[in-house]
């Protein structure tokens, strides 16, 4: 699901990208945790950013797209380590989750420090 949800944000280009990917985030229980069947409330986010039901359909079967997604994952996983999402790297350490202001503020200070 986590990919098909990445295929969407690509699919939609351009500064819809970016908004289609906060409100995946921002309302990630209303999707991603669905029994039975979650496609349909992916749709209500595609919907939301431009997609006919034709070119959601079209996005979420390009084989091409969703290969080249478990690729960039699969190698994220093995040579970095990470596991969720979002994963941030800050000099080097790895920071899981989502960090607050004043996680990032206290790695950001200690690397401006050294």
């Amino acid at each position: 699901l986590a990919v098909a949800a990445s295929m969407l944000a690509r699919c939609a280009g351009g500064d819809r990208t970016l908004a289609l990917i906060s409100a995946l985030f921002a309302k990630q229980d209303e999707w991603a945790f669905v029994r039975n069947n979650p496609v349909p409330e992916l749709f209500k986010f595609g919907k939301q950013a431009g997609f006919t039901q034709e070119s959601f359909d079209k996005c979420l079967t390009d084989q091409k797209l969703m290969d080249d997604i478990v690729k960039i994952r699969s190698r994220a996983a093995d040579s970095f380590g990470v596991t969720s999402t979002p994963t941030f790297f800050i000099n080097g350490k790895k920071m899981t989750g989502a960090p607050t202001l004043e996680e990032f503020d206290k790695a950001f200070s200690a690397l401006l420090k050294s």
